[in-house]
């Protein structure tokens, strides 16, 4: 039961988080490794300093920062706070089997949710750049992200 209520927090913050992060805009490289990316989720549009999408292309891009934002969220915050909770409590259990035991849990529930985000991102990383190569936006898979407008 505790599990659950664990993944709904996790759920509920995970979608708190991803309904308030456009109002973080900071600079725009669609790159994950080393700090994760934090921004800007928006490449076009109508706001200030944002042009205005005009091909697939942009809407694609814009796909590919928001995965690349929650993906930063889940690898970068929530697992090294879980996995910090998990390895305290196994730490503290002392004689407690219960505690250690629901530390080993979170431990086991956060490596099987980084393993789920990053299978999830290689399979709609390949989604997205399958539209984006078939309609002839981007050349291959790879970590940048260049569109190249049809004639």
């Amino acid at each position: 039961m505790k599990q659950i209520k664990f993944l709904y927090f996790f759920a509920f913050t995970l979608m708190f988080v991803g309904l308030t992060a456009p109002l973080l805009s900071f600079a725009h490289t669609p790159s994950i490794w080393p700090t994760g990316f934090w921004g800007p989720l928006v490449s076009c549009g109508s706001g200030p300093g944002l042009e205005p999408c005009t091909s697939l292309c942009d809407i694609l891009h814009t796909a590919i920062h928001l995965i690349y934002f929650g993906i930063s969220i889940a690898i970068f915050l929530f697992a090294p706070i879980s996995l910090a909770i998990g390895g305290i409590m196994i730490l503290i259990a002392g004689g407690d089997t219960g505690r250690l035991t629901r530390g080993k849990e979170i431990l086991k529930l956060t490596i099987y949710g980084i393993v789920i985000v990053l299978a999830s991102f290689l399979v709609i990383k390949l989604f997205i750049t399958a539209i984006g190569v078939k309609s002839g936006y981007i050349q291959g898979f790879n970590d940048s992200f260049n569109c190249q407008i049809k004639p």
